[in-house]
């Protein structure tokens, strides 16, 4: 060895045919925070770990299957366009049109979650659910985004293109949403085709339109044949428009993930879930990874623990008719 490797292993005091670290950029140092037990009330008696809550997972509501792809980016093929048949008369000829075949393909994106646990507070909590809960969490943690991702991603950046950035945007109403306008939204979505009635409609709200809902009745008018009476009633309906699309629809609910009112407006998703046995949309896998790193910081005494799920970059919309978005006022 000689020149300049030689000069630089002279300045660092380094043996004989060896690689100095001076020769690599410089460390990385992670602003990595560690999770701490609580300043008080851990040690004695301590109670296993209450989680921490999330929402319910969106994407099997609406039918989004998670296919597992093992490498390589994901294809689904979909004939977008049919064949043509028609009546001839004796002796005619049936033309052949050409059908037209598109591919939905999505690459790997990886979602991360990361958690990095102290020694002392390992041994100081008191219990043994410390290390578990907070495992359990990322895991729930990284699900909970995964969800996000699929149902409200805008596909910019390193976001997955979601499903609502794929619909089509509905005008907005201009009255505040009524039981006729809840009614008429899933009735909407029976074309016939992916919804034959409307125990086929299934209906994803956020909590502000979920709550108009369930304070809307219909205006009850008694027919009292007896008095030969027909009036309006003081009172309000039996049935709320929210108990109502969930016994006569396919469903009616809501999530917390579901995207914000914006001034007065809030959107809700349509999924004609009337043809069972066909994928209407997928999301792709290629699995998780976990490493678990007890050497980096071990000086410090601290093990850091990095989840990885890799999905696709696009929710896949097969059969884009299955879905739709609608709009309603909520004040």
């Amino acid at each position: 060895m000689d020149g300049r490797e030689a000069e630089l292993l002279a300045a660092v005091g380094g043996a004989p045919g060896t690689i100095p670290l001076d020769c690599g950029p410089p460390l990385e140092m992670r602003a990595d925070a560690a999770t701490t037990v609580p300043a008080a009330g851990t040690g004695v008696n301590v109670a296993p770990i209450s989680p921490y809550v999330f929402s319910e997972s969106i994407a099997p509501m609406l039918g989004i299957d998670m296919p597992s792809a093992p490498s390589g980016s994901y294809s689904e093929p979909v004939i977008t366009t049919a064949l043509t048949a028609g009546v001839q008369p004796k002796g005619g000829t049936q033309e052949s049109t050409a059908a037209t075949i598109a591919n939905r393909t999505a690459a790997p994106r990886r979602i991360t979650g990361r958690l990095t646990l102290q020694l002392e507070d390992l041994a100081a909590f008191g219990n043994e659910t410390y290390e578990s809960a907070l495992r359990q969490n990322l895991a729930a943690v990284l699900s909970d985004q995964y969800d996000r991702q699929a149902i409200n991603g805008d596909g910019t950046g390193n976001n997955v293109n979601g499903l609502i950035a794929q619909l089509a945007d509905p005008d907005d109403p201009t009255d505040v949403s009524d039981f006729d306008a809840f009614v008429a939204a899933v009735a909407g979505g029976v074309d016939g085709l992916w919804a034959k009635r409307l125990a086929d409609v299934f209906m994803l709200v956020n909590p502000d339109t979920y709550r108009v809902a369930a304070r809307s009745f219909r205006d009850r008018v008694i027919d009292s044949t007896a008095e030969k009476e027909v009036r309006a009633a003081a009172s309000l309906g039996d049935v709320s428009v929210a108990d109502y699309l969930e016994e006569k629809a396919a469903g009616f609910r809501t999530n917390a993930r579901m995207p914000a009112t914006s001034s007065d407006i809030a959107r809700a998703i349509i999924y004609k879930m009337g043809r069972p046995a066909m994928r209407t949309a997928c999301h792709p896998t290629w699995g998780t990874m976990q490493i678990e790193d007890i050497y980096t910081d071990s000086g410090a005494g601290q093990i850091h623990v990095t989840l990885h799920a890799l999905v696709g970059s696009a929710v896949l919309l097969i059969q884009s008719a299955a879905y739709s978005l609608v709009e309603f006022k909520t004040a």
